[in-house]
Order: structure tokens, then sequence, then C-alpha cells
């Protein structure tokens, strides 16, 4: 449950944004099916309240929380690649001694939809944040 005055940070999964939105109203029904809780949110730049559940958005009460979930996803994705790419390497080349390295560094980029990632071996990696929400 959220409270009421409470930021929340939604990851908009089709703009690929970080939306901070605050919760303004509460609203608890209850039936004999049980109880409905839903929460009416300001979103910036958008008059009037939106009911949080109609957002296509994973929400988050801290914004540590979503940057972890993004790296976590960012790593993923490399993981994902780096696996495909040996794959590929194994089955072209019959190359099986593959060294993969588990230290990697990441900054975000100026255009605010990607990342760059360092990995201990200094190979750098763009990675767009657009293909990590999903």
């Amino acid at each position: 449950m959220y409270d009421v005055g409470q930021v929340l940070y939604a990851v908009l999964t089709k703009k690929q944004k970080i939306v901070p939105v605050r919760v303004c109203e509460q609203i608890i029904r209850k039936s004999l099916d049980g109880e409905d809780v839903q929460y009416l949110i300001a979103v910036p730049g958008h008059d009037g309240y939106v009911n949080l559940d109609s957002l296509q958005a994973d929400v988050f009460t801290n914004i540590s929380e979503v940057k972890e979930v993004l790296k976590k996803r960012v790593v993923s994705l490399i993981d994902e690649m780096v696996d495909e790419a040996v794959n590929v390497a194994r089955i072209n080349f019959g190359q099986d001694d593959v060294h993969t390295s588990q230290s990697i560094e990441m900054t975000p980029k100026s255009d605010e939809n990607s990342v760059s990632v360092v990995l201990e071996n200094g190979t750098v990696a763009n990675v767009s944040i657009n293909n990590l929400i999903k």
C-alpha cells in the first residue's frame, strides 16, 4: 500500500522513461468479493489525476530500487549478448576456451536512453535502455 502524498517512481514501458508521480487519493472499495484498492496520482505535465493502474509502468517507492532494477536489466542484456556471441564463435569457429569478465563499469550517457558499459578487459558496450524495459 502507498500513502497519500507519497512520491513514487514509474518506469514507463512504452516511453522508456522514469517519471516521478505523487499519490493524491486512495480509493478503497469493499464488496462481497473482497477489497479493492486504487490510487489516483498526479503526473508532472498532466492536468488532473490518473489511475495508477492505468499506467503501463513498473512502480517503485524509491529511486534506488529503480536504479538497481535497471542495472540488473542492463547486466542481463549484456550477459545474453555475450552468451550469444560465445555460442556463435563455438559453432562457427570451434572456439571453446572463452574467457568472460565478472567486473563491469556502467556510465549513463548524455542522451538518457543508453548506458556505456566498460568490461574488465576494456571492451566498451553501448546499451540502449529502450531494449531493457519490457
